[in-house]
């Protein structure tokens, strides 16, 4: 189901058998948050050295970006060098290793810091380049998570990643988190994080807690397409700082398996964008079997928070349309929307601590 090659055909109108393009982008304005702060691209790139390895020479303004983006460092004989070298994203290596599973990437933007991936890509949903672009960044410095929570997100720790994609308007949506959810997490299985579940809709479970989230928003669509944008953040890791941050307990990649940064990526897009293809196709019937291997609440009980109102039930796995099923005193009920966390009598189903 998540294997690169499993999928072939594409959703929208062909964009030809180019190489994607490839933008490196310092801090920007354009993305709709005050939040991003312009950094001197001469700056950017000595920060890059050091995260390289080379020491570079000390001055005030190194200094504070450093201690900006959370970054450890030592002086010797007046240069700096790096005490915890953090790997960089490398647009070349990320898009190299996609092209050898599928052509659907037509751009990728690198930022080093960036309000939000997910809001810089549904402010470009107008751009000729928008369906099957890619932005990934250093840094969030105003992440989004599910229902305006914010997510953390350090400078070259994790992974902060948003897509534009296009899906006929003869299509529905209904689905489409839970077949993102599964690509994703068929994906970091095959890299070796091999317990690695979903929590519908949209939370991407190891025993630790939450490993990472999926965050599907809509643009204003065209006369024949949806255009939306998936987002996809995974903690590869958190120091102690960055973990004070987070308010539900979480897992990291390297707790587990280790891994290169720009490798996980690639892997990541070679199995999303074939099955954002096979969804423009055939919708989440083509995933829907595959839901319950996933599925780390099947068959435990569960309760439904929607707003102040808790539905208290079996977890009975998914409709067709994705919709959570809960087998009740009332019958099978479904629901489009809400907050499932396991009961208390429950709270080591499947090798999971609670959460929620």
């Amino acid at each position: 189901m998540h294997s690169g090659n499993t999928f072939a055909k594409r959703t929208c109108e062909s964009t030809g058998e180019n190489p994607p393009k490839i933008s490196e982008q310092p801090p920007r304005h354009n993305d709709g948050h005050r939040y991003n702060r312009r950094m001197d691209p001469t700056l950017i790139n000595r920060i890059r050295d050091l995260s390289a390895g080379t020491p570079v020479p000390a001055d005030d303004s190194l200094r504070a970006a450093l201690r900006d983006l959370g970054l450890s460092f030592d002086e010797q004989n007046g240069s700096i060098h790096l005490t915890d070298v953090p790997e960089l994203l490398d647009p070349d290596t990320i898009t190299n290793r996609v092209s050898e599973v599928t052509d659907a990437l037509r751009h990728l933007d690198v930022h080093f810091t960036i309000g939000s991936t997910n809001t810089h890509q549904l402010a470009r949903a107008d751009e000729s380049d928008f369906h099957g672009s890619v932005c990934i960044a250093e840094r969030q410095e105003a992440g989004k998570g599910r229902r305006g929570r914010h997510w953390v997100s350090p400078f070259g720790r994790n992974i902060y990643m948003s897509t534009g994609w296009c899906i006929p308007r003869t299509q529905s949506l209904s689905g489409l988190s839970l077949a993102v959810g599964i690509a994703i997490a068929g994906a970091l299985r095959d890299a070796g994080l091999h317990r690695v579940g979903l929590k519908w809709p949209n939370d991407l479970l190891m025993a630790g807690g939450k490993l990472g989230g999926i965050l599907v928003e809509v643009a204003s669509p065209t006369p024949d397409h949806h255009r939306v944008v998936i987002g996809c953040g995974i903690n590869l890791r958190l120091d102690t700082a960055d973990a004070a941050r987070v308010d539900q307990q979480f897992s990291t990649v390297l707790e587990h398996v280790a891994l290169s940064r720009n490798e996980l990526v690639a892997t990541l897009l070679g199995s999303l964008l074939p099955a954002l293809e096979a969804f423009g196709e055939s919708g989440f019937s083509l995933f829907h079997p595959a839901w319950h291997e996933y599925d780390v609440f099947s068959g435990a009980g569960v309760n439904v928070t929607l707003g102040d109102r808790v539905v208290t039930g079996v977890n009975a796995g998914v409709d067709d349309a994705g919709n959570l099923r809960l087998r009740t005193d009332r019958g099978i009920e479904t629901y489009n929307a809400g907050e499932v966390s396991l009961r208390p009598s429950e709270p080591h189903h499947a090798g999971l601590r609670q959460t929620t």
